[in-house]
């Protein structure tokens, strides 16, 4: 069973130097790849054999307009389609923090037990029924029976 941890960050290459060295110290048996979505600059300064440029403009915008297609797309075709030991893939973001050396272990023994196919943290239609930047809605009757 491998797991393949997805970074998805825009961060200068430094930082994301040391966050990688942070995952490695913390989980060395693990194997990440870093999304880069900021600049091709940037990306270029990384200088790493484990990361993809994601050329996703609304990667660098606000949050609702984001579109991580890209990097779902760009993971599996280039890390884990043609890699028979990838099983899972997990996907965070820059500011997500692993602090369990079995995290891998953790997900898996989760997903197994509940049947999943996915997992994910608040996983739900951004349509402002539930999402917390509409709770300007929450005392509008008609959402509230939806």
């Amino acid at each position: 069973m491998a797991v393949l941890t997805a970074l998805l960050t825009h961060l200068d290459a430094g930082l994301v130097r040391s966050q990688l060295d942070y995952l490695h110290s913390l989980a060395p048996e693990s194997r990440f790849v870093v999304c880069y979505g900021g600049s091709r600059s940037e990306f270029e300064r990384l200088a790493l054999e484990n990361a993809l440029f994601v050329d996703e403009p609304s990667l660098r915008g606000a949050p609702p307009e984001r579109s991580h297609t890209s990097v779902l797309t760009g993971v599996y075709e280039s890390r884990v389609r043609d890699d028979p030991e990838v099983e899972f893939s997990y996907f965070i973001e820059f500011d997500h923090l692993i602090l369990r050396r079995d995290f891998e272990q953790s997900l898996v023994a989760l997903a197994e037990r509940l049947g999943a196919g996915l997992l994910g943290k608040s996983a739900s239609p951004r349509n402002d029924t539930n999402w917390p930047h509409f709770l300007r809605y929450r005392d509008d009757d008609r959402v509230n029976a939806f």
